[in-house]
């Protein structure tokens, strides 16, 4: 065999065996994944933060620690976010303790806040976005709370809570178009 016809029979198997090596790694497309899964479906739903607020206040010779936790709660019924995405709504429970004892523990959800707002059924898409204590007075603990789109920090609808001293009477709950925006 002469020179030329070894170079070209060692270029004939090279050729042959790189092109086998190359469809080894390759898949049928028949055998690919094409579908997607959301990812709302692979992280769960969209939820906020746990936060606590604590306060410290005096009144009438009483130190009181007002305590605000705001939580996503998954046995609340979820809203869509503006991705159409479900989202979890929250539960603010606020406790307030009077000299070290706990006078009082109450837990809130958007449906305490809405059967007080006349507004129109769009409300029912928000969630409780939060409570924070705004003072104290003779009538009471006041608390400023806003219901606002899924994962939204600003608008929304603002509302006035009072919960009287004695921690026992009724709760005052009322909407506040001076805390409320439209974000």
């Amino acid at each position: 065999m002469s020179k030329s016809h070894l170079l070209a029979l060692s270029f004939f198997v090279l050729s042959a065996t790189l092109m086998s090596c190359g469809n080894k790694n390759e898949q049928n497309t028949s055998d690919i994944d094409t579908t997607e899964t959301p990812l709302a479906v692979e992280q769960g739903p969209g939820r906020d933060d746990k936060r606590v607020l604590n306060n410290e206040v005096e009144l009438n010779n009483h130190k009181y620690l007002l305590e605000v936790t705001c939580a996503p709660d998954d046995s609340l019924p979820q809203v869509k976010d503006r991705f159409d995405d479900p989202y979890l709504d929250n539960r603010v429970t606020l406790v307030i303790h009077r000299d070290g004892e706990i006078l009082a523990r109450r837990s809130f959800t958007k449906s305490d806040f809405l059967s007080n707002y006349s507004g129109n059924a769009s409300a029912n898409q928000l969630i409780l976005g939060g409570m924070a204590f705004q003072k104290a007075s003779a009538s009471g603990f006041t608390f400023g709370a806003i219901l606002n789109g899924p994962g939204d920090e600003e608008g929304g609808l603002g509302f006035k809570l009072t919960i009287p001293v004695d921690g026992v009477s009724a709760t005052r709950i009322e909407y506040d178009p001076d805390q409320a925006h439209n974000g």
